[in-house]
């Protein structure tokens, strides 16, 4: 075999390697999560994904530093989790945990 024809085979086999990763589906997570956050989303069923807003990446821009997710969770600059507008963790309290609310 020359050159060549090893560098033509490494190549197709690369490119077959990528292609499977590509087509294969994703495995679903073991077991999924517990705890507060966990029930935001149903348990960890419901995939979660961040939505980019362009003032939270801006400084000086009234949304600077903040996180919005798609199940309604926001995260503000000081650590503060809220939940369709309710507060439901605070993240200020001088380094301990707190659950806001009752």
């Amino acid at each position: 075999m020359s050159k060549d024809q090893i560098i033509i085979i490494a190549a197709a086999g690369a490119g077959l390697y990528m292609l499977s990763k590509m087509l294969r589906p994703a495995q679903a997570a073991s077991a999924p999560r517990t705890g507060t956050a966990a029930s935001l989303n149903n348990g960890g069923n419901v995939p979660v994904t961040e939505i980019m807003s362009p003032g939270a990446q801006i400084p000086g821009s009234p949304g600077y530093g903040w996180r919005y997710y798609s199940d309604g969770t926001a995260i503000s600059p000081s650590g503060d989790y809220y939940l369709n507008g309710s507060l439901v963790y605070s993240g200020a309290s001088a380094g301990m945990m707190s659950m806001a609310g009752g």
